[in-house]
Order: structure tokens, then sequence, then C-alpha cells
């Protein structure tokens, strides 16, 4: 089930059954979102395409832990980087990530600036990632 907007109703006014189950329904729907956002903010989500890989995460940890992409065939190389879930000039910039094909820690709260707990984030071009409280 979607989140249908409900109809606006004046005081004194008698909903139906039918306007009932509009908000029966959206509650269904928002307790879904929340259940998947959970899921989403205890494990992260990864995503990877046939050029990139996309990891999103809530920002809890003070560390990133994570491992860069090797050159492809052609000897090309993404750079790692951090973006904010909205990218837009009142947020923040994009962070380019050291280079770590080994593996790697970053500094969540020293190094991105626009960082807060809470705070969704993507992390493009690495072959893991993950957060940890202490490296």
């Amino acid at each position: 089930m979607a989140y249908t907007e409900p109809t606006l109703k004046a005081k004194g006014d008698d909903p139906t059954l039918a306007q009932w189950q509009v908000y029966a329904d959206n509650c269904t729907a928002l307790v879904a979102d929340a259940v998947a956002f959970r899921n989403n903010a205890d494990h992260g989500t990864g995503r990877t395409d046939s050029k990139h890989s996309v990891h999103t995460f809530p920002h809890r940890g003070t560390w990133l832990v994570y491992a860069t992409e090797p050159e492809d065939d052609k000897g090309n190389k993404s750079s790692a980087a951090i973006q904010p879930y909205l990218k837009d000039e009142t947020v923040g910039e994009e962070i380019t990530l050291p280079d770590a094909e080994q593996g790697g820690a970053f500094n969540l709260d020293e190094g991105v600036p626009w960082m807060v707990p809470g705070r969704i984030y993507h992390v493009n071009n690495v072959v893991y990632a993950f957060e940890v409280m202490e490296f």
C-alpha cells in the first residue's frame, strides 16, 4: 500500500468508511516504510551496477571502514567518495576518500564537516563499506 494524500475535513464533518480506510492504509504504509528504513539503518544498503557501487548509511559510528575499487581492464579508476543523501548547496560537498584497495578507515566526525549523527549519506565506488564506533 502506498501513502495517499487524505482529503481535508472541516470541524464537524463525519468521515465516511472510505475516508477512514485511507487513514488506515496510510498507517500501514508508514509502518512498512519505518520497518524498511530500520533494516537499512541497521545494515546499510548496497547497490552495484555495471559501472559503480553505492552504499547508503545513516551516520552512527565514528569511523568508515572501506576498500576502494581496483582499476578496470583499461587502467581507469573511479575515486571513492562520500556525499549527502540529498545533495544541495546548503548541505555539503562531496568528500573524496583516500585510495585504499587493501582496506582503510576514515574518521567521519573529523573529515566530513556536514556529517551529524543520523545523517544519511552515500559511499560511492567502494568494494565494501561499514561504520564502526572505534578503530
